[in-house]
This record gives C-alpha cells, structure tokens and sequence, in this order.
C-alpha cells in the first residue's frame, strides 16, 4: 500500500522510510507532550471550493493556489474571504454556536499535526455537529474530516473508522468506531469499546500509543 508524504504529497512505497520526491521523513516521529503551552495556536484552512473530479477530497494550499489533494486539480488563487465564507457555510450547515452553545476545539497534544481541511494543522475548532477521525482510503472512496493516514506507518492501530466526535443537546461526545483497535479517555486503562463518553474541559482522547487530542472549551 502507498504512503503519501505529509510533505509534498507524493505517493510512496510502503517500505520507504523517506520520499522519493522531496527526501521528507516518512514516518511520523513521536513528540513528547510538555503540556499544552508546547501547542501551536495554528489553524487548518478552510475552503470553500471542491474538486470536480473528487468533490470529496480534501483541498491543500500549495503557494498561493488550491489544489485537490487526490489529483493536484487546480482550483484557482486562494482569495481573501474563502476561509470566511467556508466558515460561515460550515456554520451554517451544521448549525455550530447555537445560543447558549459553547465553542470548544481540540488540541494535539505533543505538538504533533493531522490533516484537517485541508491543511495541517495542530488546533481543530468543534463548529460541526459531528467530525469522523480516520485514515483516508482512496480506493474505498473513504475520506474522514480528521485524516489520520500521515500516522499510519508509525501506528497501524489507528483505524480508517476510528472514532466520532460529535455534538448533541449543546454537549460534546466521543464514540469509539474500531473493530480491532481502541480509542481511551484519559488514560489506557479506561477504554472505550463502541460506546459514547460525554467529553469534559481538559479530557484527553488517546486514538494510539503516540496520538491524543485535548479536548477543551473555549474562553
């Protein structure tokens, strides 16, 4: 199976340790957490444009262009108010920061990234109702909103239906979807099996033994 450079994008042999393209490091190193003031503050951009040939795919920035991220299709210059206007459209779908709703994003812990809109990013903002985390297969036409595939020579664990985290009556959750693998809360003694776990200020969601998210509301 190929593995795509979290750099240029290319694909890659499976037993290449870096890319034959740009000489980037394939494996994903482990970072240690000091704590959340080792985290960038760092965004994923948001778009609202989409590959006509994959409208399902995510969408990368390579200079000042968008291209799909599964064919390099040309989506134009990136203006001033798209990741406005895909904000409010996301907004607006699904609903986020209803009255009497807070705001909450997750933090990967470590200082690590993970693709998320198209970017990669180490902050994730909560604004839709609901965010599958994953490992992105092509072939299956299988595309989760938080992909997990640059992690997947390190961590085979990590499944490509790994766990959803979604909203519902103004609270936040987090359900287990793996078959073989696991997702923990706080520590790995506290497994989740395909249940749901309501989400606190400062909970920690393991997805492996190298990846956690920081799950915490807004100011």
């Amino acid at each position: 199976m190929a593995v795509e450079c979290p750099k240029c994008h290319q694909l890659n042999d499976d037993a290449d340790e870096r890319c034959a393209f740009c000489s980037s490091p394939l494996v994903i190193p482990i970072m240690p957490s000091e704590g959340l003031g080792a985290l960038s503050q760092s965004v994923g951009l948001l778009s609202p444009k989409r590959c006509p040939f994959h409208p399902d795919a995510n969408v990368r920035l390579e200079k000042d262009h968008l291209l799909c991220s599964e064919c390099g299709h040309d989506l134009g210059k990136l203006q001033s108010g798209d990741a406005a206007v895909a904000e409010d459209a996301e907004n607006e779908r699904f609903g986020a920061n209803e009255e009497g709703n807070r705001s909450a994003y997750l933090e990967v812990e470590g200082g690590q990234e993970v693709f998320f809109r198209g970017a990669y990013t180490t902050r994730v903002p909560l604004k839709a109702n609901s965010l599958l985390f994953g490992r992105r297969d092509v072939m299956a036409s299988h595309y989760p909103d938080i992909d997990l595939m640059m992690y997947r020579k390190l961590d085979p664990a990590i499944s490509r239906r790994h766990l959803r985290l979604f909203r519902e009556n103004g609270r936040f959750y987090v359900e287990d979807l793996c078959n073989n693998n696991a997702t923990f809360i706080n520590d790995y003694s506290n497994k989740l099996n395909h249940e749901r776990r309501e989400l606190r200020h400062g909970d920690r969601i393991f997805v492996s033994m190298s990846l956690s998210f920081i799950f915490r509301f807004e100011d």
